[in-house]
């Protein structure tokens, strides 16, 4: 009997091992780059009849938080990336200050875009934001404080 219970806490332990690496592995934030610490500039975006770099708009990543500046208004959430390039925010919020009628409508356009993300990628210095149906959405490059 002693011969059983040893081979069943063998195996018991070798199962605990491979769902902790598991567990472990799918942890928020374990996405193919790390954002956190990252800062860019918005230089590009999907929508065709407002130049993206009309406006200044930012983003960065601190812990699991993602902060900005829209081209009116500053904004604030939280974040996580996961594996695939999965990335997902909370509810973004924002202050209210109201602009120009043009840099409004482009703020709202970020706004919507952002909302869209569901993945992303970081190459050569540029953070792409990418839609569930694949399409690059956002475009931003990075920059230093």
């Amino acid at each position: 009997m002693s011969a059983s219970l040893s081979v069943r806490t063998v195996m018991l332990a070798t199962m605990l091992v491979a769902l902790s690496a598991l567990v472990v592995g799918c942890a928020p934030g374990d996405g193919p780059a790390d954002l956190d610490g990252t800062h860019w500039t918005l230089v590009d975006w999907v929508e065709e009849t407002i130049e993206a770099d009309e406006f200044e708009v930012t983003v960065a990543f601190s812990d699991d938080q993602i902060t900005g500046q829209a081209p009116v208004n500053s904004y604030g959430g939280t974040y996580a990336t996961g594996p695939g390039n999965e990335f997902s925010k909370s509810q973004i919020v924002q202050t209210l200050l109201a602009g120009p009628e043009d840099a409004m409508r482009a703020e709202n356009v970020y706004f919507a875009l952002l909302a869209e993300a569901t993945q992303y990628r970081v190459e050569n210095g540029t953070l792409v934001l990418i839609d569930s149906d694949g399409r690059d959405v956002l475009v931003f490059e990075e920059t230093d404080l």
